[in-house]
């Protein structure tokens, strides 16, 4: 087997394709999550707002669908990468994982979790869209971030408990509502 150096210049073309490899499995394999997780939300989100008046803190045990239901449509809907994956896409990937697992974490241990939740969420957003260049990931990044740090200063200490669990419910369906779109658009004309 012949292994030799690459140039700078082939490794930088190397780095670029596996980039923008990845950027098009983003488009056809992230596209569905990012809908599912963000419409799941919203539904759930207005549930627990419209419990609370009847149930009061019970309502809060709504949330729990979320994981469980998101969980298994992610999975029921999860494509298979033609060519494996990538080392970025693996990236990405343990991202999401390490993410999704202190979210999970911080439901338990963090009282309230509602800003920790958003900033973990829109963080692996900011990382995967600075990471991949993808402008629409960094400009939903940072207003989450925008609106977890509003959220976390000032938000958290006037609304009720239903309207934050209404603003959190927004905030995480626009951060991921608005880049699945995109997604699936670009997917669909890339496929003409």
């Amino acid at each position: 087997m012949n292994t030799r150096d690459l140039t700078p210049s082939e490794s930088l073309e190397v780095i670029t394709r596996m980039i923008r490899q990845s950027e098009r499995r983003i488009e056809g394999k992230f596209y569905l999550p990012y809908l599912i997780w963000g419409w799941l939300t919203l539904i759930v989100g207005i549930t627990v707002y419209l419990l609370i008046p009847e149930y009061g803190g019970k309502a809060f045990l709504t949330w729990w669908v979320l994981p469980v239901i998101g969980s298994l449509l992610s999975f029921l809907t999860s494509r298979k990468v033609e060519g494996g994956l990538s080392k970025i896409d693996k990236i990405i990937d343990t991202v999401w994982m390490v993410i999704g697992l202190n979210v999970f974490l911080v439901s338990f241990l963090v009282t309230p979790p509602l800003f920790s939740i958003m900033l973990l969420l829109t963080i692996a957003q900011a990382i995967v869209g600075f990471a991949l260049d993808v402008k629409v990931l960094k400009v939903v990044s940072l207003l989450g971030l925008i609106a977890a740090y509003a959220y976390g200063s000032y938000f958290s200490h006037y609304l009720t408990a239903a309207d934050q669990t209404l603003y959190f419910s927004i905030d995480i369906f626009l951060i991921n509502i608005i880049p699945g779109y995109y997604f699936m658009f670009k997917r669909r004309q890339s496929s003409k």
